[in-house]
This record gives structure tokens, sequence and C-alpha cells, in this order.
């Protein structure tokens, strides 16, 4: 049964069953909500890229263009964290924990990769 109409990626559903999130392309996108018991759905974030967003209880968490962790509230705010990595290559996706305590994240090295993780009262 297809579900979207137009292209999407990287779906995942919301912590209570409720909402179905979605990228619409393989590249720089937007990010779509759906009812995951069908319906029309409706962007929330312009400019997701894949892999560097998250959804949790607290609402949806993302790296936005100048790679600040931000969390989209599900009344439709939008609360930036602060920045995570430090200047040079690209950070590849995130995770974030259920309780939202703590955010794991990829930051390319030079010649390899390393994952790294931020915790404390700032992801709460």
């Amino acid at each position: 049964m297809r579900v979207t109409h137009g292209g999407g990626f990287q779906a995942l559903e919301s912590p209570d069953g409720k909402w179905l999130y979605y990228v619409e392309s393989n590249e720089k996108g937007k990010l779509w909500r759906m009812p995951a018991q069908g319906g029309e759905a409706g962007a929330v974030l312009d400019d997701v890229l894949e892999g560097r967003w998250a959804v949790t209880r607290a609402g949806v968490y993302f790296l936005d263009s100048l790679r600040q962790v931000c969390r989209l509230e599900e009344s439709g705010g939008r609360v930036c964290l602060g920045k995570l990595t430090r200047e040079g290559p690209e950070t590849g996706g995130i995770g974030v924990s259920r309780d939202g305590s703590r955010i794991v994240f990829t930051q390319p090295e030079p010649v390899e990769s390393e994952l790294r993780m931020a915790e404390g009262r700032l992801f709460r």
C-alpha cells in the first residue's frame, strides 16, 4: 500500500503512535508529518537533511543549517539548544535518547569517523 505521493525517505513514527514523519527526498528537503492511520500530510520543517533529525516524546530534534541542535515542539515552536560540533567537516546523523537527556552524533574526522555523546541539563 502506497503511503506517500511525491517521495518519501526515512520514515519514523512518533512515540505515541499518532504521527508518521518522513523526508521527501534523500537530499535536503522538507520534513513531513501525517497521521499514522492515514490522512493528509503537512510540512513541518524546511531544509532537513536525511539522518539529521530524530523523533522523541519532547518533539522532533534536528540539526539546522548552522549545525545547532534544535527541537521542534508539538506546538510548532522551535528551541535551539546549542551547537554540538566544532568547525570542520559536516556532522553526520544524530540520535536522541528516549528521555531527551543524551544526543549521539557523528563527527567526521579527516581520516576516520568517531561517535561522540553530549549529555546534561541542556537537553532536557
